[in-house]
C-alpha cells in the first residue's frame, strides 16, 4: 500500500506501485490461504513453527493442495487461477528485511521464478473478449439511437413527475383532516365528470388488499387510493377514509373505469419500421415506469460505450453535470464528457476528458433526466456486474411488447458488453482525441 514509506522504499525487491484495495485484498487472502494450509497439510505435521524452515518441498506440497481443494470433484483450478497462490509466497521473499519472521537467506519459493511458469500458464495477448457480432451491435445500436431520440424526453417528464409524487407523499400527514373530505369529494366528481378513468392499485398492494380480507367483489378493490388523496390534500388517508366517500368513488369508477396511473395521454412518435404515429406508451404502472426508466439508462449507457470507445470503468465514473459544450466558428460545437481515467494510474485514477458525438452528449443528457441524479452524482454506478445487468434488462424491454409497439428490432440472444464492442473508435490518446 505505501512503496514510498521510508521502510519500504529502500527495500531493492518491493512493489514500487501501490496496490488498490482489491488487489491488496486477493493478496492478503493468498497470504493467509499459505500461511493456513501449510499448518492444515503439512508443516504443523512436520513440527515447522517458522519460515526459516520452509523448504520448496512445502511450497510443492501447498500448491497441490490448493489447485484440489477448491473443487469436489477433484479436477484442478486452472493455470489462471493459481498463479497467485505462487505470487503471494513469493512476494514474502521481497520484504524480509522488514519481516520478524522471513525465509532463510537466499531462498525464496519456486527459485523466485514466474508464477506464470511455474503454473505453466500462457497469457494470451490482445483483446481476450471476441468483437460483438454484427446480428447484435445492428440492432442494439439503431435501436438505443431511436429510443433517445424518440421516447426519451416524454420518458423523463414521467419519471420526474413519479419522483414528485414520491417526495409528496413521503411528507404527507398520516390522516386526512374532515375538512378536506369536501374538497376530495368534489375532486372525485370533477375527475367523473371529465372521464378521468380512476388510478389501478399495484398488484403488491393487491396482494395485501386480499390478505386484510377484502371483498373480491368489490368495485374498489383495484382502486388506488392514497395517490388521488395526496394529490388532491396532501394528506394520506385511510381506508375509513375510503369507506366514507364510497358512493362517490364507486360512481367514478362505474363511469369511468380503472387504469394504470402512469403514461397516460402519452404523446405520438414514429413507428421505428413504418414511421406512423404510436403512442409512445400505453398507460403503465409504477413497476413498470421503473423498469422502463432503468432499460432507456441501459440504451443511453450502451449508446455512450458504443459510439466514445470508453472503457466500462470509466463509464461508471461519469456523474451528473459531466457535460462540456464549446462552441466553435460556423455554428458548430465540441462536446466533451468529463470523467476519471484509472488504468495505469494510481489508485482514484485522475480527472480526464473525451472529446464525444451530438448523440453521445445527449444520451448522456437523457441519462441525467431519467435518473434525476444530484450534481456530482454517478449516473450508471449501480450494483455489481453493471453491464450485463444493463444489457439484460435493456433487451427484455426491447423484445417485450412495449418495443414492439414501437417498430424496434428484436435483440437475439448472445453477450454483449463494453469490452468486446465492435464499432468504438480507436483509443488514440492523440490531443485531437481527448484532453486532460
Amino acid at each position: 500500500m505505501a512503496p514510498s514509506h521510508p521502510a519500504v522504499a529502500t527495500l531493492p525487491h518491493a512493489i514500487r506501485s501501490p496496490l488498490n484495495p482489491n488487489s491488496l485484498w486477493t493478496a492478503l487472502k493468498h497470504l493467509a490461504g499459505w500461511f493456513n494450509r501449510l499448518s492444515a497439510y503439512y508443516l504443523t505435521d512436520a513440527g515447522v513453527a517458522s519460515l526459516t524452515e520452509v523448504t520448496q518441498d512445502h511450497c510443492d506440497t501447498y500448491l497441490q493442495a490448493t489447485a484440489h481443494a477448491a473443487d469436489e470433484k477433484g479436477r484442478r483450478l486452472s493455470p489462471a487461477t493459481l498463479t497467485m497462490s505462487v505470487r503471494a509466497p513469493q512476494m514474502l521473499a521481497l520484504y524480509a528485511e522488514i519481516l520478524d519472521d522471513c525465509y532463510r537467506p537466499g531462498f525464496s519459493p519456486w527459485a523466485g521464478s514466474s508464477p506464470d511458469v511455474v503454473v505453466g500458464y500462457e497469457r494470451p495477448y490482445g483483446n481476450r473478449v471476441p468483437p460483438v457480432p454484427d446480428e447484435l451491435l445492428r440492432p442494439l445500436l439503431a435501436n438505443t439511437l431511436y429510443l433517445v431520440s424518440t421516447i426519451a424526453q416524454p420518458l423523463a417528464a414521467e419519471a420526474a413527475a413519479a419522483r414528485t409524487a414520491d417526495r409528496r407523499e413521503a411528507a404527507s400527514r398520516q390522516h386526512l383532516p374532515v375538512q378536506q373530505l369536501n374538497r376530495l369529494r368534489e375532486e372525485i366528481r370533477f375527475r367523473t365528470a371529465t372521464g378521468i378513468p380512476a388510478p389501478r392499485l399495484s398488484a403488491s398492494n393487491l396482494t395485501r388488499r386480499r390478505v386484510r380480507g377484502w371483498d373480491q367483489h368489490d368495485p374498489l378493490l383495484h382502486l388506488a387510493w392514497h395517490p388521488v388523496v395526496v394529490e388532491t390534500t396532501g394528506a394520506m388517508g385511510h381506508r375509513r377514509d375510503l369507506e366514507r366517500l364510497r358512493p362517490e368513488r364507486e360512481a367514478w369508477v362505474a363511469n369511468c373505469g380503472i387504469e394504470q396511473p402512469r403514461g397516460r395521454n402519452a404523446t405520438t412518435v414514429p413507428h421505428q419500421d413504418s414511421g406512423d404515429p404510436v403512442e409512445w406508451t400505453l398507460p403503465m404502472s409504477r413497476q413498470h415506469l421503473d423498469t422502463t426508466i432503468y432499460a432507456l439508462t441501459s440504451a443511453c449507457y450502451y449508446l455512450t460505450a458504443t459510439l466514445s470507445g470508453m472503457r466500462a470503468g470509466e463509464l461508471l465514473e461519469l456523474t451528473a453535470g459531466c457535460r462540456r459544450r464549446e462552441d466553435l466558428p460556423g455554428g458548430s460545437a465540441r462536446f466533451r464528457l468529463v470523467t476519471r481515467r484509472t488504468k495505469g494510474e494510481p489508485f482514484g485514477g485522475v480527472q480526464d476528458a473525451w472529446v464525444v458525438i451530438a448523440e453521445v452528449d445527449r444520451a448522456i443528457g437523457i441519462a441525467e433526466q431519467l435518473t434525476g441524479a444530484a450534481p456530482g452524482q454517478r449516473l450508471f454506478a449501480t450494483g455489481s456486474n453493471n453491464s450485463r445487468s444493463r444489457f439484460l434488462a435493456l433487451r427484455e424491454w426491447i423484445n417485450s411488447d412495449a418495443g414492439r409497439r414501437l417498430g424496434l428490432d428484436p435483440i437475439p440472444d448472445g453477450a454483449i458488453n463494453p469490452r468486446g464492442r465492435c464499432a468504438a473508435p480507436s483509443r488514440s490518446r492523440s490531443p485531437n482525441a481527448r484532453t486532460d
